[in-house]
C-alpha cells in the first residue's frame, strides 16, 4: 500500500511538473508574440542611461508612459538594449518564471510548517495557482520586475546566501523600486538594528554608484522630487490601485484632497502593525515578517494588483497561524485569507467599470467590490496580529510550562 502511495505521488508531481512548465511556455510564447508594455520602458531605460538621453523626459510607445523607477533600475536593463525587443522579453519573461518558482519555494520554506514547508508537490500546487492568479498573469503580460522583488526580498530574510549580511539584497530591491524600504521600519521596530543598517546602506551605495553613473537623472529624481510624485506612475485613481490611497481617491475624486487623509491612513496603518509585531516577533518571526510586507502593500502610495504577488507570504504565513491557534477566530481568520486568495486570483477589481474615470461613479456596491483587495486585506491583517497576541507560540507555551515545573 505504501509502495502504490508513493507512485500515485510521482506521478501526480510529473502531472503537475508537466502542467508547470506549460503555462512557463505561454508565458514566454506571449513574450515573443506581444509587445510588453512595462519591460519596453525598462528597456528604453536601459538604453537612455547608457547613450546618456534624459531618463525621466522618455515616453515609451504604443502608450507613451515614463520611466517612473529609480536611476539604478535603469542599470539593470542596460544589457536589454543590446538585444532585440522580443529576444529581451523572452529572457525576461525566462528569469520572471524560474524566479517565481524559488520565490514560492522559499516563501513555503519560511512561512509554512511541516510537510507543506519541504513537499515539492505543494511547491508545485501553489506554484500553479499563483501562475494562474491575475497579478501574476498581468505582470507577466506587462514584463513586470516584482517577481524579481520578491524574491530578492524573501531570499534575504531567509539568510539564503549565509555570506550575504542580511538586509543587503532588500536593500537591492528597494534601490530598483522604493516599496521595500518600508521594511527597515520593521527591522528598526523589532530591534534587528544591524539588518536596518544592512538595508540603509546597500539602498545608499547603489544609489550614489548611480549618481556617479548617471548624475541628472539622479538630480531629477531624488532632488527635483520626482521619487515622492506617485502621479507619475500613472492614472492612481485606475481601480488597480490596489492600496490606501487609490481607495481614498476614489472616494473623494481628487489625489490632492486624498493626500493628507492617506498619510493619516498609512501612519495609523503602519503604527498599528509596527507595534504588534515588536510583541508577534520574539515568537513568530516568520509572521512578523510577512505581516510587515503585507502592510507595505497597504500603505505604498501606489499598490497595482501585479504588485500584490507580494502578499503570498503572507497567505501562507497566516494560514500557518490558522493552523497553529486555537479557537473559533481562527476559522473566520481562515475564511478572510480564502477570500483574499479568491479575490486575487480572479482578478475580481476588474469586474466593476474601470476605463476613463469610470472608478469615480461606481454605485456603493461596485466601490466595495472594486476595493474589496484592499478591504479584506486591512481585516485580515488586524484579524492576524490580534489572534497571534492573543495566542502565545506553543514555543512560549512550553518554555512557561517549563518555568512553573
Amino acid at each position: 500500500m505504501t509502495a502504490r502511495l508513493r507512485s500515485g505521488e510521482f506521478w501526480v508531481r510529473v502531472a503537475l511538473a508537466l502542467y508547470a512548465a506549460y503555462l512557463g511556455w505561454l508565458f514566454l510564447r506571449w513574450a515573443l508574440r506581444h509587445d510588453q508594455v512595462d519591460f519596453g520602458v525598462y528597456r528604453a531605460g536601459g538604453a537612455a542611461l547608457l547613450h546618456g538621453r534624459d531618463l525621466y523626459k522618455l515616453r515609451v510607445p504604443p502608450v507613451y508612459l515614463p520611466f517612473t523607477y529609480p536611476p539604478a533600475a535603469a542599470a539593470l536593463f542596460v544589457a536589454f538594449s543590446a538585444v532585440s525587443v522580443r529576444t529581451g522579453q523572452f529572457l525576461w519573461a525566462a528569469v520572471a518564471i524560474v524566479g517565481l518558482w524559488f520565490f514560492v519555494r522559499l516563501t513555503l520554506r519560511r512561512y509554512a510548517a511541516g510537510f507543506a514547508s519541504t513537499s515539492v508537490l505543494v511547491t508545485l500546487v501553489l506554484f500553479i495557482f499563483v501562475a494562474r492568479s491575475n497579478p501574476l498573469r498581468l505582470g507577466m503580460q506587462l514584463g513586470q520586475i516584482n517577481v524579481v522583488i520578491g524574491l530578492l526580498i524573501v531570499a534575504d530574510l531567509c539568510g539564503v546566501l549565509p555570506r550575504v549580511p542580511r538586509g543587503c539584497m532588500i536593500g537591492v530591491a528597494a534601490a530598483l523600486k522604493l516599496t521595500p524600504a518600508f521594511l527597515v521600519a520593521y527591522f528598526l521596530a523589532v530591534r534587528r538594528f544591524r539588518e536596518a543598517a544592512n538595508v540603509t546602506a546597500t539602498f545608499v551605495a547603489i544609489s550614489v554608484a548611480a549618481f556617479v553613473v548617471a548624475p541628472h537623472a539622479s538630480r531629477n529624481y531624488w532632488l527635483d522630487g520626482y521619487f515622492a510624485d506617485a502621479r507619475r506612475t500613472g492614472r492612481i485613481s485606475y481601480i488597480s490601485n490596489q492600496s490606501l490611497n487609490g481607495v481614498l481617491i476614489r472616494v473623494v475624486h481628487s489625489s490632492v484632497h486624498a493626500k493628507p487623509w492617506w498619510l493619516l491612513a498609512a501612519v495609523a496603518v503602519a503604527a498599528f502593525v509596527l507595534v504588534c509585531v515588536r510583541r508577534i516577533e520574539p515568537d513568530r518571526p516568520w509572521l512578523a515578517e510577512a505581516l510587515a510586507m503585507a502592510t507595505m502593500l497597504l500603505v505604498s502610495p501606489v499598490s497595482w494588483i501585479h504588485h500584490w504577488i507580494l502578499v503570498l507570504p503572507f497567505l501562507v504565513a497566516g494560514t500557518r497561524l490558522c493552523l497553529e491557534a486555537a479557537g473559533r477566530a481562527r476559522f473566520v481568520l481562515f475564511a478572510a485569507i480564502g477570500l483574499l486568495s479568491v479575490l486575487l486570483y480572479e482578478g475580481v477589481a476588474f469586474k466593476v467599470p474601470h476605463n476613463y474615470n469610470l472608478e469615480y461613479h461606481h454605485t456603493v456596491v461596485q466601490f466595495f467590490v472594486g476595493n474589496a483587495d484592499v478591504f479584506v486585506l486591512l481585516g485580515v491583517v488586524a484579524g492576524g496580529a490580534i489572534l497571534a497576541l492573543r495566542q502565545p507560540s506553543a514555543l512560549r507555551n512550553l518554555a512557561a510550562s517549563g518555568a512553573a515545573t
